[in-house]
């Protein structure tokens, strides 16, 4: 059997193999799947796909997809291709299961993904009673629904909860500027970050910047953008917010510590990434240059991996567990980087999703500073 090659139809969640019939397309009750274009079976997703590794015996077709107990009958030459085509899968899978939640709801009821009933144990704010931090500043970016491409899930709720924390911390509700969904345009997120904030710092400040929402690679540079609500992943470098500007445009204020929170990956494989049309995933990015030595960052992934949001806990996975390491006592960013690496990534493993946390500079170079709690 020839290697099959996985391609998209813009932001269509549908999937051909050329050279064959075959074709998985996404229908309101769930995926229909055949062996010609106009004939299909039903075909219901109840587990999450992953990559199985057939080995040698595969000969020229390695890579397979596992999924609920069997496998599905597509094998790839590439890895990378296998594991394209299981991410959308998974994609499809929970757009399957919010159109059939939205159509049972009566008319004019909020869907519960849309408004979150999920409640877990970061949901009540810590009992911490920190003194009012005057001169600490935060911008707050969570942008869950798009104007034009897939939502990112549970964005907007942790940015307002990352906000609650905030305020639990000694942040001052008028020092937070907290932005999602429509108003988290691309000119919104510059005027908050090159404008209210350096309005504001002063060399004694303390700065925390969180953004939960789609991150997109430039396929030409391999440069990394943030997507803003208005963003297009193929016009990237006049519609995204390029990942180094944030760095250059913090790294200019007069600030004692600036903290960085990532949950948004930028390889455009999948999960809270974006992909230009006909553009393949990166393995490497291109580098976005040293940090400042007042700033340190918290990323959801390392390298080409994916950021995934736990629909069992209602939270951007990186997201649950940063602010569940705070609300456990654990007080700066090296101690609650050490705390949650393996908590991530044994949770993004049941969600067949390979996730570590990265940190930048590395702990050993930052402990003993950027404390979030006193």
């Amino acid at each position: 059997m020839r290697a099959q090659k996985v391609f998209f139809e813009g932001h269509n969640p549908s999937v051909r193999f050329r050279g064959t019939g075959k074709a998985i397309k996404f229908t309101e009750d769930g995926f229909r799947i055949g062996t010609d274009p106009q004939v299909f079976c039903e075909y219901e997703v109840t587990g999450n796909p992953y990559v199985k590794d057939w080995g040698p015996a595969a000969l020229d077709s390695q890579f397979g997809v596992h999924l609920d107990g069997c496998d599905v009958q597509t094998w790839f030459k590439q890895k990378e291709s296998a594991i394209l085509f299981a991410q959308l899968l998974y994609t499809l899978k929970q757009q399957a299961v919010e159109n059939k939640v939205a159509r049972n709801l009566p008319a004019g009821t909020a869907s519960p993904i849309e408004t979150k009933t999920i409640k877990t144990d970061i949901d009540e704010l810590p009992a911490i009673h920190s003194e009012p931090q005057q001169n600490a500043y935060a911008v707050v970016i969570g942008i869950e629904h798009y104007r034009s491409i897939p939502k990112s899930d549970y964005s907007r709720n942790d940015a307002h909860l990352v906000k609650g924390y905030l305020k639990t911390l000694g942040f001052q509700e008028r020092n937070i500027d907290l932005i999602t969904d429509e108003k988290a345009t691309k000119t919104d997120i510059e005027k908050s970050l090159e404008a209210w904030l350096p309005n504001r710092v002063r060399k004694d400040s303390r700065v925390f910047v969180y953004f939960s929402g789609h991150g997109a690679p430039e396929p030409a540079t391999g440069e990394a953008y943030l997507v803003p609500y208005d963003g297009d992943p193929n016009y990237l470098p006049v519609t995204g917010y390029r990942l180094k500007r944030l760095y250059d445009s913090l790294g200019k204020l007069e600030a004692k510590e600036i903290i960085v929170v990532l949950d948004s990956c930028f390889s455009g494989g999948g999960g809270r990434s974006v992909l230009a049309k006909g553009a393949r995933p990166l393995v490497m990015m291109a580098p976005t240059g040293a940090l400042p030595s007042n700033m340190a960052v918290l990323s959801a992934t390392q390298g080409s991996q994916i950021s995934t949001s736990s629909p069992e806990k209602g939270h951007g996975v990186l997201t649950y567990y940063f602010l569940k390491a705070i609300k456990d006592g654990k007080k700066d960013l090296a101690e609650i980087y050490e705390h949650i690496l393996p908590q991530v990534e044994d949770d993004a493993k049941q969600l067949n999703v390979q996730q570590s946390p990265s940190i930048r500079p590395d702990t050993e170079k930052i402990k003993g500073r950027f404390y979030l709690v006193k």
